[in-house]
């Protein structure tokens, strides 16, 4: 049996359209089908995520698609969310700034193009507030003023 290490997700309810429940909890688990393997995938507490997170290498099997199809429904109503782990690194690391028109710099999950993006955001007066906030971190609160002339 699994230990519950950490965090994770202990009880989960999702309602289908038949009115009956998906439900994990101490005493049952989920499983769907796959076309991956004999046999069912099982998912049982404690969880190491969500339901919608587990089931996601799954969307694409048509073997699993009518047992995780409720969860990809209710997923569908709140949006997608994201896990971001900045890295030091890739927030520092030089951005080559797009030269067509009206193209911006994306910002990567791990912090790639952060700092391009948050010096564009400054200089642009359609957000004032965003000049507030690196104002703030900005010269009066860095030891090492003459690194961070990007800040205004």
């Amino acid at each position: 049996m699994k230990r519950a290490e950490g965090w994770s997700v202990t009880t989960e309810r999702i309602r289908k359209d038949d009115g009956s429940w998906i439900e994990v909890d101490e005493n049952s688990s989920f499983e769907h089908p796959t076309d991956r393997r004999e046999g069912t995938i099982r998912h049982g507490p404690p969880l190491r995520a969500t339901l919608r997170y587990l089931v996601n290498p799954y969307v694409n099997d048509a073997a699993a698609q009518s047992a995780i199809a409720p969860i990809l429904k209710l997923a569908s109503k709140f949006g997608h969310a994201y896990r971001y782990r900045p890295s030091a690194i890739d927030i520092a690391q030089f951005v080559q700034r797009p030269t067509e028109r009206g193209r911006t710099v994306n910002v990567a999950e791990n912090g790639f193009g952060l700092a391009t993006k948050l010096q564009d955001l400054q200089n642009s007066r359609k957000r004032p507030e965003w000049t507030v906030l690196t104002t703030g971190l900005g010269r009066s609160k860095c030891p090492r003023r003459k690194l961070c002339g990007h800040l205004q």
